[in-house]
């Protein structure tokens, strides 16, 4: 599957840093094409290194606790 998607940022939203806006925007993604990959495996891939490196959190804090939580 091949898709697009994309939103407007907040004024907030805006004024974060590269690695926060990469993480919402993977939320963004997963959230909108949500119905198609409930019950199927699937890849998220990256190359914002910042990003990578969540997957080797032992326990996520704060906001980025809570967009891992989107599931």
């Amino acid at each position: 599957m091949l898709g697009y998607a994309s939103t407007i940022l907040s004024r907030t939203e805006r004024n974060d840093d590269v690695t926060r806006r990469e993480l919402l925007a993977v939320a963004y993604g997963l959230k909108t094409y949500r119905q198609y990959l409930l019950g199927r495996q699937f890849v998220i891939r990256t190359d914002h290194s910042a990003l990578q490196s969540l997957r080797r959190t032992a326990e996520p804090i704060g906001q980025q606790a809570r967009l891992e939580d989107i599931h």
